[in-house]
């Protein structure tokens, strides 16, 4: 899997920020606060959380990604590409859960 860009809207400290990743090794580098951490987090909840989590482990594990300008909701969208075929996947958290993943071919995956 080659990670092509992150779109965090809003995630945590941030409203909206799109990152492009470049072919080939990237790193993430910058001042304390810079949103290293919350990319990475962004990266992890995207590709790994369940949409689908019981009020107990909401509030333990992703209320901290609520952002900071109020709102019930944050969401994270990842393009990324395997054997040079994009695909796209969108997850949404808070007072209404989504999953959403785009197939190469366009096709649409929504059952989380």
């Amino acid at each position: 899997m080659i990670l092509t860009s992150i779109k965090l809207h809003p995630f945590a400290g941030t409203s909206n920020k799109d990152v492009a990743f470049a072919p080939g090794l990237n790193v993430i580098h910058g001042p304390n606060e810079a949103g290293k951490s919350t990319l990475v987090d962004a990266i992890r909840v995207v590709l790994f959380e369940s949409v689908k989590n019981r009020k107990p482990y909401w509030e333990t594990n992703l209320m901290r990604f609520v952002p900071l300008q109020g709102g019930d909701n944050f969401q994270v969208s990842l393009d990324f590409s395997i054997k040079s075929e994009n695909y796209e996947l969108t997850k949404k958290f808070g007072a209404e859960d989504s999953m959403k993943l785009v197939l190469p071919g366009g096709q649409t995956i929504v059952d989380p």
